[in-house]
């Protein structure tokens, strides 16, 4: 299951994927995925780190992650973003992904990773908090959706420097 950098040739299967996002998904994603330019800046090379899963047998997109950098003086801090298809998900392909930017951002030198889920989204979470995240914030009605519907975020965050050190120790850690 190869996980690499998207480039402007994933053109057709990124759109591919963004168009599959199911809208109780696609709610909590900070950009109109189906805004031509916003995809336009995912092809194209950029201060944020996009990756994709592509699957073995059709070179089918999965899932994406990003990594979007913090400004200012929260520029030690990112954010990491993901999207698994909703058809690919329990299969072990989010936690992969997850893991490989989480690694990226490790080495771009990020000190503090960061990411939104939604508050009902126990599953992801989970994984978030089996990578090593913890909960540091609920966002009441952070997220309204087209209807109306108003949502709540958890935000969770892994300070690098703590896990990273505790994971080295058992050798799990190593930024190779």
């Amino acid at each position: 299951m190869p996980v690499r950098q998207i480039e402007p040739e994933d053109d057709l299967a990124l759109r591919a994927f963004l168009v599959s996002i199911p809208e109780q998904d696609a709610r909590f994603l900070k950009e109109d995925l189906t805004d031509q330019e916003v995809v336009d800046t995912w092809l194209s090379a950029g201060r944020i780190v996009r990756l994709a899963h592509v699957s073995d047998d059709d070179d089918r997109i999965d899932a994406v992650a990003s990594i979007a950098p913090g400004i200012g003086r929260s520029d030690h801090v990112a954010e990491l973003r993901l999207v698994v298809d909703a058809d690919r998900r329990r299969r072990g392909i989010g936690r992969q992904l997850a893991q490989k930017a989480l690694v990226t951002a490790v080495r771009a030198g990020y000190r503090k990773i960061t990411v939104e889920v939604g508050a009902a989204q126990q599953g992801t979470i989970d994984l978030f908090r089996g990578l090593g995240f913890t909960p540091e914030a609920l966002l009441r009605d952070q997220v309204r959706a087209d209807d109306g519907a108003l949502f709540d975020i958890v935000v969770l965050a892994q300070l690098v420097d703590q896990t990273w050190e505790a994971l080295t120790t058992i050798g799990e850690g190593e930024v190779a």
